[in-house]
């Protein structure tokens, strides 16, 4: 919806926000809904636009290889792209393969101090305590890499989302990413998808409901606040060192976009009614 899509880029100029990126396949367990009952399981989020093409292209590549191994005992290479005979089957695959569909880009726009509390927190994954679902630190020497984020630190982030964004990768799509990999001889190539994830006009975007409850904050302190009571943070984070003081800046920052955000809609929509 343009209202959505416009209260977004206001956002963005009026306020200190952050987005992040998902890539959503068929078999993934934790989908994005902002709006359901929020349950355990992990969820992984790039933090630059580069890593989540990086990533979606890593993933889509991953999902045609184990396709054509179960149906023809051919490994996904770039050699296949030139065999007359395995890049129809490759094809064929992508038309009518169960496993390759389903598959979503997702952009979520939150508080930039909400960004800056996960790197404090993060750890790398062979540092993770006893079990502990920290942050995990993910692809960081990678176009900035991204974060795998559990429980207390999910239901955060989905308090903290004010919209999101979300474009459907169909079939259509995963073709003419095979075609460019045909044609350059590179498989992993985060530009051949360019076109879709900048392309605005495909994106449904999406008010998350928690904007319009005025306890929010409340859910998202209760949230810290087990973060805290489990020993969910990096010794020595200032959120560890200073939690108060975070969780209040945290708050204020929020609630500032969100009151922002509400004027913004309630502007636009009394126009419409003129």
């Amino acid at each position: 919806m343009a209202l959505y899509q416009d209260t977004w880029e206001q956002l963005k100029i009026n306020e200190p926000t952050k987005e992040f990126y998902r890539f959503e396949g068929a078999r993934t367990c934790s989908k994005l809904d902002l709006a359901s009952e929020h349950k355990a399981g992990y969820i992984y989020i790039s933090k630059s636009l580069d890593h989540h093409m990086y990533f979606t292209m890593k993933r889509l590549k991953q999902m045609i290889n184990r396709s054509l191994l179960e149906s023809e005992g051919t490994p996904f290479i770039s050699r296949s792209l030139q065999d007359d005979v395995v890049y129809p089957r490759i094809k064929n695959l992508i038309i009518n393969g169960d496993n390759i569909d389903s598959l979503y880009s997702h952009r979520l726009i939150c508080p930039e101090s909400f960004s800056l509390l996960l790197k404090d927190n993060c750890v790398c994954n062979r540092n993770l305590k006893n079990g502990k679902r920290m942050i995990e630190r993910a692809d960081r020497r990678v176009y900035g890499g991204g974060y795998g984020i559990a429980d207390e630190w999910k239901d955060l982030l989905f308090y903290l989302t004010y919209f999101t964004a979300t474009t459907r990768i169909s079939r259509r799509d995963i073709l003419d990413i095979i075609i460019r990999m045909k044609i350059t001889g590179k498989m992993t190539n985060k530009n051949h998808l360019n076109d879709l994830v900048n392309d605005t006009s495909r994106y449904q975007f999406k008010m998350n409901p928690h904007i319009l409850s005025d306890f929010n904050k409340y859910d998202i302190i209760n949230a810290l606040e087990v973060i805290l009571e489990k020993g969910l943070v990096r010794d020595g984070s200032n959120l560890s060192d200073n939690p108060r003081k975070v969780m209040r800046e945290l708050v204020e920052e929020y609630e500032r976009g969100r009151e922002a955000s509400i004027k913004v809609l309630e502007k636009k929509i009394d126009m419409q009614g003129e």
